[in-house]
């Protein structure tokens, strides 16, 4: 029994930490569509919120995206609703993605209650591609009122992520 309460314990205490998550990159390729995918991340600023960038490639061309997940939340809290705007500080530079495009769904958990998904999608334009496929050092950002700072192993996989998947498909 008192395993069982320990066990308990333990896994309520670990509940409240928040220890991010490392970011890597993950490439696949659907053959009956012809996308060819890369997206590096999750990139956790809190608890619940994470963010990526996503690169799809097809007979079209290519587009890069930001995208936001918010995934938790009690009852009805949408925090990103109505202020959804992001704005980035890449080496002291400063590059505004605008609003996202804004997606929610309210879930049902298991012991009866709900809780709220949000999606947030930031088409990435040239300029801000270019800022932040040159090497970065430091980035930080803010989505609505929900302030950010990359840590050094964040930015290291941004780095990669910008070598391989940013940078061959720039036009000058």
């Amino acid at each position: 029994m008192r395993i069982i309460i320990l066990l308990l314990i333990t896994m309520a205490v670990s509940a409240c930490s928040f220890t991010p998550v490392k970011p890597g990159t993950v490439n696949s390729y659907d053959e009956f569509t012809g996308l060819e995918k890369s997206i590096v991340g999750p990139f956790q600023v809190e608890r619940n919120t994470e963010w990526s960038i996503t690169r799809g490639t097809d007979i079209k061309g290519t587009d890069y995206a930001i995208n936001v997940v918010k995934n938790g939340g009690s009852g009805n809290e949408w925090r990103f609703l109505r202020n959804n705007r992001m704005d980035l500080i890449v080496d002291g530079e400063r590059q505004s993605l605008g609003d996202a495009h804004h997606d929610g769904d309210v879930r049902i958990a298991g012991a009866g209650g709900v809780y709220t998904v949000e999606i947030l999608t930031y088409i990435l334009n040239k300029e801000t591609l270019q800022l932040i496929s040159g090497g970065i050092d430091t980035l930080k950002g803010r989505i609505g009122s929900l302030e950010f700072s990359l840590n050094p192993e964040q930015i290291k996989a941004l780095n990669q992520f910008a070598d391989t998947e940013i940078t061959p498909y720039l036009i000058n």
